[in-house]
Protein backbone atom coordinates (compact mmCIF):
# COMPACT_ATOMS: atom_id res chain seq x y z
CA UNK A 1 0.00 0.00 0.00
CA UNK A 2 2.66 2.26 0.60
CA UNK A 3 3.44 2.11 -3.20
CA UNK A 4 0.37 3.61 -3.47
CA UNK A 5 0.82 6.50 -0.91
CA UNK A 6 4.17 7.42 -1.19
CA UNK A 7 3.93 7.66 -5.40
CA UNK A 8 1.20 9.73 -5.39
CA UNK A 9 1.47 12.94 -3.60
CA UNK A 10 3.19 15.39 -5.77
CA UNK A 11 1.45 17.68 -8.37
CA UNK A 12 2.14 16.10 -11.34
CA UNK A 13 0.05 13.45 -11.89
CA UNK A 14 1.58 12.01 -15.09
CA UNK A 15 4.51 11.68 -13.50
CA UNK A 16 3.39 10.02 -10.44
CA UNK A 17 0.90 7.77 -12.31
CA UNK A 18 3.95 7.06 -14.22
CA UNK A 19 6.02 6.03 -11.64
CA UNK A 20 3.30 4.13 -9.70
CA UNK A 21 2.00 2.56 -12.60
CA UNK A 22 6.06 0.84 -13.74
CA UNK A 23 6.88 0.19 -10.12
CA UNK A 24 3.11 -1.94 -9.98
CA UNK A 25 3.24 -2.99 -13.26
CA UNK A 26 6.93 -4.48 -12.50
CA UNK A 27 6.20 -6.18 -8.72
CA UNK A 28 2.66 -7.93 -10.02
CA UNK A 29 4.64 -9.92 -13.27
CA UNK A 30 7.53 -10.92 -11.45
CA UNK A 31 7.12 -15.07 -12.31
CA UNK A 32 6.49 -16.14 -8.57
CA UNK A 33 3.67 -14.21 -8.32
CA UNK A 34 1.86 -14.81 -11.75
CA UNK A 35 2.73 -18.49 -10.93
CA UNK A 36 1.08 -17.98 -6.96
CA UNK A 37 -1.68 -16.00 -9.03
CA UNK A 38 -2.52 -18.88 -11.30
CA UNK A 39 -2.22 -21.03 -8.94
CA UNK A 40 -4.72 -19.68 -6.51
CA UNK A 41 -7.42 -18.96 -9.69
CA UNK A 42 -7.01 -22.78 -10.82
CA UNK A 43 -8.17 -23.85 -6.96
CA UNK A 44 -10.86 -21.22 -6.11
CA UNK A 45 -13.59 -23.36 -6.64
CA UNK A 46 -12.29 -26.12 -4.57
CA UNK A 47 -10.83 -23.68 -2.22
CA UNK A 48 -12.86 -20.22 -2.15
CA UNK A 49 -11.67 -18.89 0.83
CA UNK A 50 -8.34 -19.26 -0.19
CA UNK A 51 -9.42 -17.44 -3.25
CA UNK A 52 -11.59 -15.01 -1.90
CA UNK A 53 -8.49 -14.25 0.84
CA UNK A 54 -6.54 -13.55 -1.86
CA UNK A 55 -8.77 -11.40 -3.32
CA UNK A 56 -10.20 -9.20 -0.30
CA UNK A 57 -6.32 -9.46 1.61
CA UNK A 58 -4.31 -8.30 -1.54
CA UNK A 59 -6.17 -6.99 -5.01
CA UNK A 60 -9.32 -5.21 -3.08
CA UNK A 61 -6.82 -3.58 -0.26
CA UNK A 62 -4.68 -1.99 -3.25
CA UNK A 63 -7.75 -0.95 -5.04
CA UNK A 64 -9.39 1.04 -2.04
CA UNK A 65 -5.94 1.96 -1.18
CA UNK A 66 -5.79 3.85 -5.12
CA UNK A 67 -9.36 4.54 -4.83
CA UNK A 68 -8.93 7.02 -1.58
CA UNK A 69 -5.44 8.31 -3.15
CA UNK A 70 -7.50 9.47 -6.23
CA UNK A 71 -10.15 10.87 -4.28
CA UNK A 72 -8.10 13.13 -2.00
CA UNK A 73 -6.05 13.98 -6.16
CA UNK A 74 -9.91 14.95 -6.88
CA UNK A 75 -10.27 16.65 -3.90
CA UNK A 76 -7.43 18.80 -4.82
CA UNK A 77 -8.41 19.46 -8.58
CA UNK A 78 -5.83 17.14 -9.38
CA UNK A 79 -7.82 14.30 -11.04
CA UNK A 80 -11.90 14.39 -12.09
CA UNK A 81 -13.31 11.23 -9.97
CA UNK A 82 -16.75 10.57 -9.98
CA UNK A 83 -16.34 7.22 -8.29
CA UNK A 84 -13.07 6.69 -7.22
CA UNK A 85 -13.14 2.55 -7.04
CA UNK A 86 -14.34 2.51 -10.52
CA UNK A 87 -11.42 4.77 -11.44
CA UNK A 88 -9.04 2.46 -9.69
CA UNK A 89 -10.24 -0.32 -11.30
CA UNK A 90 -10.08 1.12 -14.98
CA UNK A 91 -6.22 2.33 -13.99
CA UNK A 92 -5.57 -1.15 -13.03
CA UNK A 93 -7.09 -2.52 -16.06
CA UNK A 94 -5.61 -0.47 -18.26
CA UNK A 95 -2.11 -1.20 -16.63
CA UNK A 96 -2.92 -5.07 -16.36
CA UNK A 97 -5.05 -6.52 -19.13
CA UNK A 98 -2.30 -7.32 -21.85
CA UNK A 99 0.71 -8.27 -19.76
CA UNK A 100 -1.23 -10.23 -17.42
CA UNK A 101 -3.32 -12.51 -19.74
CA UNK A 102 -0.64 -13.09 -21.73
CA UNK A 103 1.03 -14.66 -18.83
CA UNK A 104 -1.97 -16.06 -17.29
CA UNK A 105 -2.80 -17.60 -21.03
CA UNK A 106 0.69 -18.60 -22.58
CA UNK A 107 2.48 -19.81 -19.35
CA UNK A 108 4.93 -17.77 -20.50
CA UNK A 109 6.12 -15.42 -17.36
CA UNK A 110 9.05 -13.65 -19.48
CA UNK A 111 6.66 -12.86 -22.44
CA UNK A 112 6.95 -9.16 -21.39
CA UNK A 113 10.04 -7.75 -20.96
CA UNK A 114 11.22 -4.50 -18.93
CA UNK A 115 10.36 -2.41 -22.40
CA UNK A 116 7.09 -3.82 -22.47
CA UNK A 117 6.38 -3.16 -19.70
CA UNK A 118 7.48 0.79 -19.06
CA UNK A 119 5.61 0.67 -22.44
CA UNK A 120 2.03 -0.68 -21.18
CA UNK A 121 2.74 1.37 -17.93
CA UNK A 122 2.79 4.71 -19.82
CA UNK A 123 0.04 4.02 -22.11
CA UNK A 124 -1.80 2.99 -18.95
CA UNK A 125 -1.41 6.33 -17.75
CA UNK A 126 -2.07 8.24 -20.81
CA UNK A 127 -5.27 6.88 -21.62
CA UNK A 128 -6.11 7.34 -17.79
CA UNK A 129 -5.51 11.04 -17.89
CA UNK A 130 -7.08 11.11 -21.02
CA UNK A 131 -10.36 10.12 -19.10
CA UNK A 132 -9.61 11.49 -15.82
CA UNK A 133 -7.30 13.99 -15.60
CA UNK A 134 -7.94 17.78 -14.36
CA UNK A 135 -8.25 20.58 -17.26
CA UNK A 136 -5.17 22.48 -17.50
CA UNK A 137 -5.41 25.20 -15.61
Amino acid sequence: MRLVTDTLDGDDMEKDLAELARRFITTLMQPQVLRLRRLVIANADRFPDVGRTWYEQGFERVLATLANCFQRLADRQLLRVDDPSLAANHFVGLLLWIPVNKAMFTGDHGACSQVDLEHYADAAVRAFLAGYGAAKR
